[in-house]
Parts: structure tokens; C-alpha cells; sequence
């Protein structure tokens, strides 16, 4: 197959002279080139300011200090948590000794068993317990000794284990305090809560602080009260100009009475001040002693814990025969 083109005499005509046109000035520009890439040139100063990454954490955490802390008026550990960190969290009805379910990145909210929680050092979260693996009760928190807390979502950091699949919560501590502080805080349905820290500051040699915290409520139904007495230690100990050792007590009890459940004819009737059963409810012991060894290196401290748990449960629930 053959295409021809048909070309005017004038079009010819006029290609031929851009032909030779631009054969002229190709040594032209050449020479140009050459010229220009002979001579030195003196740039003027570029100036780049930027602000350095701080890769002591992964980018998806999130630090809350004490000042916003302490700004937050909560009711609960798991109230500061909600309104500080920004995390999802449903409360449940049976008392402190209850974890509340808290969701994070769409994971399961059964008792926060996919969220990490860690306070100085030590996992929360229950290997082995009635509710679910990785049970996780935030009741253990003392809301005025927090000093500051990291959430990390999703399970970038590796440091906090197998429980960390929604992420982590990391939590510190005040390691010292010069004198006395007490916060009291009230609210509706005879809700109360107490709580005064003391210690001591020897900045050489250590520091101390210890807590009491009593809080209670009544509840929206008869027989639905519940109430948590805490215990809160912490004392330091210089070994050395690099080395600390770190002493650490937490013990929390939690009691609670349970007005039981309804039947849908007695919902539907509002009749919300049955009580099935007078002697439903709990009571939870909870102790964690700890003991770490922190030594100074370089820009970095190499932190050793050793710590111990344990737990006393007495549940009772009635369920009605409907």
C-alpha cells in the first residue's frame, strides 16, 4: 500500500527556507552554550529552616500533658481518658469492678482488651481472666497522681506487647511532691469523690508521694451504689549519680450492689425501682507491688521492672427466669 502527500510549490518553497534558516543559527546557539558554561557564577545564599522529627515515638502518638490533665473535669479515669486522649468509651453499669468497654481505630471494645495500658512500666491488662483475655480495668488509675500519659494508636510501637493491637496507653506518674494537695469534686445522684496526695522532694537523694482516693455514687435505681477506696505509692532512691531505684504500691478496692434486670413488661411500665435481687453485686480487691532498677545513658535510660499482681473477685448477679 502505497500514501502519497501532495505538497504546493509554495509550501515547499517555505519549508526549505526554515530548513536553512535553522541550519544557520544551530552553531550560533551552540557557541552560546559553550560560552556560558565557561563562566563561574555565584549563586546567592539559599536558607532552609525546618523543625527536626522527633523520632523517639511513632508518628501516630499523641502526648497529653499535666496542665491539660489537671484542666479536664472529669468523673472518672475513664472520663479523663475520654475527654483527654480523644478515645471512644462506654461505660458499664456494674461498678468499679467492671472494666468499661473503650474503642479505638474500630477494634473490639470488650473491657479494652485491645488497648495497651501500661502505668510506670507495668501491663494492666490480664492474661488470664473470667471477662476476656487482655481484660483491662482502668480503675486502677489514680486521676491526680497522673503526671502526663502517650497514646499510640494502632500497634506501631512494640514495646507494650501482644495486647496492643488498637493501641497503647502509657501511663506516668508523679514521682515527687512537695506537700499537700487535695482535690474534692461532687456531682449528681450522691456521686463524691476525695482524693489527697502528700510526699516529699529531695532532689539529691529522691522523692516520695503517697495518695488516698475515695470515691462513691448512688446510682439512677435503688440497691445500684458503688464505691472504690485507692491506694497510692511511689518512692525514689538515688544509687548513684546515673542509677535510681523505684518503688512503686497500688492497691484498689471496689464494692458495688447491683439493682438486677428488668423484664420488658416491667420496662414498659416503668417500673425502674424493682430491685431483683437485694443481695446482687461485688466486691474486687485488687494489689500491684513494683520495684525498677533506671540507669542514665547517654540521652537515653535503661529501665528494668519487676512487679507482682493480685486479684480477688466476689461476684454476684441474678438472672430472672423470662
Amino acid at each position: 500500500m502505497r500514501i502519497l502527500f501532495r505538497v504546493s510549490a509554495p509550501c515547499a518553497l517555505a519549508l526549505m527556507v526554515c530548513s536553512t534558516a535553522l541550519c544557520a543559527q544551530q552553531p550560533t546557539i551552540a557557541r552560546d552554550t559553550l560560552a556560558d558554561s565557561s563562566r563561574a557564577r555565584r549563586l546567592a545564599t539559599v536558607t532552609i529552616a525546618t523543625t527536626p522529627a522527633d523520632k523517639a515515638a511513632p508518628a501516630t502518638t499523641r502526648h497529653i500533658d499535666a496542665r491539660t490533665l489537671r484542666l479536664i473535669p472529669s468523673t472518672s479515669p475513664y472520663d479523663l481518658l475520654r475527654q483527654a486522649a480523644g478515645v471512644e468509651v462506654h461505660v458499664q453499669g456494674q461498678g468499679p469492678g467492671f472494666a468499661s468497654d473503650v474503642a479505638v481505630r474500630g477494634f473490639s471494645s470488650d473491657h479494652a482488651t485491645d488497648l495497651a495500658l501500661w502505668v510506670d512500666g507495668v501491663p494492666i491488662n490480664e492474661p488470664i481472666n473470667g471477662h476476656a483475655e487482655g481484660y483491662s480495668d482502668w480503675s486502677v488509675l489514680f486521676p491526680a497522681a497522673i503526671q502526663d500519659l502517650d497514646i499510640t494508636r494502632g500497634p506501631s510501637n512494640v514495646l507494650f506487647g501482644n495486647f496492643a493491637y488498637a493501641g497503647a496507653v502509657n501511663v506516668r506518674t508523679l514521682e515527687r511532691l512537695r506537700g499537700t494537695q487535695l482535690d474534692v469534686s461532687g456531682g449528681s445522684f450522691g456521686a463524691a469523690d476525695v482524693s489527697v496526695l502528700t510526699g516529699f522532694d529531695h532532689a539529691a537523694s529522691g522523692g516520695g508521694i503517697f495518695g488516698l482516693r475515695y470515691a462513691r455514687e448512688e446510682g439512677f435505681r435503688p440497691n445500684g451504689d458503688n464505691s472504690t477506696i485507692q491506694l497510692h505509692g511511689r518512692l525514689l532512691r538515688a544509687l548513684s549519680d546515673r542509677t535510681t531505684i523505684d518503688l512503686g504500691l497500688e492497691v484498689n478496692r471496689g464494692q458495688w450492689r447491683s439493682s438486677g434486670f428488668l423484664s420488658e413488661a416491667e420496662f414498659i411500665a416503668q417500673q425502674y425501682d424493682i430491685v431483683s435481687n437485694p443481695s446482687d453485686g461485688g466486691e474486687k480487691l485488687r494489689l500491684q507491688e513494683r520495684v525498677s532498677l533506671r540507669t542514665s545513658l547517654g540521652s537515653g535510660i535503661w529501665r528494668t521492672t519487676l512487679y507482682s499482681t493480685q486479684n480477688d473477685w466476689h461476684l454476684f448477679l441474678t438472672i430472672p427466669p423470662d
